[in-house]
């Protein structure tokens, strides 16, 4: 199946406003590579001699001969970054918050994405539980780092409840090979009260200390919960004196790898300072933001 890449918006005086792309058009390939998204694109249209087939709004399809600078930008915005289809969430996590949305909002928001391109192109976190050997393969060849990884806990097993998908159990494993090859990761932890909390946060945090040299930060944040969960797993939220134990554990965790690494790396939400009635760090502690 072949797939192509639809123009949104061309900029001004850029090498495609210069050999007359419209929006409309269709990037079919790229000097004879086929394409299923910008990745592909950008590779193919980093070399200097590029012929672009194309097919116009009105169905026809023309070859396009051009020089260009070596990595020159091309200046197309694409409807979309990914050209195939996006891969799906395959979990059904007991604390998925768009199983709690409100009904009749925009279709967008109702998207459950678990795409490892979004997660490198836009930042999309990602739970590695969709992924085949194709896809690791092409993240190393490439080098597609960081990845935004939504990892919970480090407890496989639990992991695999929380998420409730039994492909979510190797999550040490998939962590410390994208480690060895030298992809970056942003990690985030949505936090469950009488779940990934107390010792099982504590052991997460020790196991992604432990690949620290590739894991470039921990974002925490607590559970959210909405009025719109008649179908949704039972779930609390943090009382004041939970999200102020929280925050001492974090607290700690920061002081540790200020002494060691020179940063915080583990940073929790605004929500459990609040919820825990506790000033807000100072602004080293952030990292620079």
């Amino acid at each position: 199946m072949s797939y192509y890449g639809v123009v949104a918006k061309v900029k001004p005086n850029s090498v495609a406003d210069d050999i007359g792309l419209k929006p409309g058009d269709k990037i079919l390939a790229v000097n004879d590579m086929p394409l299923t998204d910008i990745i592909d694109f950008s590779f193919a249209t980093a070399d200097e001699e590029i012929e672009l087939l194309i097919e116009t709004a009105d169905g026809e399809q023309e070859l396009i001969e051009f020089d260009k600078e070596y990595g020159e930008d091309m200046g197309i915005l694409f409807e979309s970054a990914v050209f195939d289809r996006i891969s799906r969430c395959k979990n059904r996590c007991t604390f998925c918050f768009i199983e709690q949305m409100a009904p009749n909002m925009r279709k967008s928001l109702y998207v459950k994405d678990d795409d490892y391109r979004l997660s490198f192109m836009n930042g999309n976190f990602i739970t590695l539980t969709n992924m085949t050997e194709e896809d690791y393969a092409r993240i190393y060849r490439l080098h597609l780092s960081p990845l935004y990884i939504s990892v919970h806990t480090t407890n496989g097993q639990l992991r695999s409840e929380m998420l409730r998908n039994p492909d979510a159990v190797h999550i040490k494993k998939q962590l410390k090979e994208l480690a060895e090859h030298q992809i970056d990761i942003h990690v985030q932890i949505v936090l469950c009260p009488d779940y990934n909390d107390k010792e099982e946060l504590e052991k997460t945090l020790t196991d992604l200390y432990e690949l620290r040299d590739n894991i470039l930060s921990v974002a925490i944040v607590p559970v959210g919960l909405t009025k719109h969960r008649e179908r949704c797993h039972p779930l609390r939220t943090f009382t004041a004196e939970e999200a102020k134990a929280v925050v001492k554990t974090i607290t700690a965790w920061q002081a540790k790898a200020h002494s060691e690494l020179g940063e915080s790396f583990v940073h929790i939400s605004d929500e459990f300072y609040l919820m825990a009635d506790e000033p807000f760090p100072t602004a080293e502690i952030y990292d620079g933001y």
